[in-house]
């Protein structure tokens, strides 16, 4: 389904991040027309947070797709809602969060997601197919290195991608921001700091 309505690097990441998903809870919820078909999915993964001095369970609303051909507001929002209803009264969850695109954040909203913070990400190109936007890469670095100046020297050592877990790097701590356990599998999805009370 992700292949055939515009989303064909999904299954290189299902390969990558679900098992260990799944492994540490992860759930699935899909949608079928009439004749057995998948036209819907969403998924709610566990993740863990600090927040002061206690751990928090989280679940990550996330890669939610529907078939072009069913592409309306109150499927999806049924799918959502199910899955708000479901983890609930499964347990075990002090909140759920998402990072909707633009067309999901009324489908969010509708369900009584509210704001709490920013999500940051950071972006650095490396490199373009194209020779002139390759160089203006280049040129962007060049730049960068002259304002920023050149960073101090550190030992990098390699390590497997597979095994490789950064939990071994670093610890959250204590404080009144709610921080993640950063996991490499996920790492299109981390949330840096959210501001927040509750």
């Amino acid at each position: 389904m992700f292949r055939a309505h515009e989303r064909p690097e999904f299954p290189d990441f299902v390969d990558r991040a679900y098992p260990t998903a799944v492994a540490e809870g992860a759930t699935s919820w899909v949608g079928r027309d009439p004749a057995g078909r998948l036209v819907m999915h969403i998924a709610c993964l566990s993740r863990r947070f600090k927040f002061g001095g206690r751990e928090a369970v989280a679940g990550l609303v996330a890669n939610l797709m529907v078939a072009r051909e069913h592409r309306s507001f109150f499927p999806a929002l049924a799918l959502v809602n199910r899955l708000v209803h479901d983890s609930s009264a499964r347990g075990g969850l002090d909140f759920l969060y998402a990072d909707p695109n633009d067309a999901a954040r009324v489908l969010i909203r509708r369900t009584r997601f509210v704001g709490i913070g920013t999500v940051r990400r950071y972006v650095l190109p490396v490199r373009a197919r194209r020779r002139y936007p390759d160089l203006g890469v280049r040129l962007l670095h060049t730049v960068l290195r002259a304002t920023h100046g050149v960073p101090r020297r550190a030992r990098v050592v390699p390590h497997a991608a597979g095994p490789f877990r950064a939990e071994a790097f670093w610890t959250p701590p204590d404080s009144s921001r709610l921080r993640p356990y950063h996991d490499e599998a996920f790492k299109d999805w981390e949330i840096t700091d959210l501001d927040c009370d509750r």
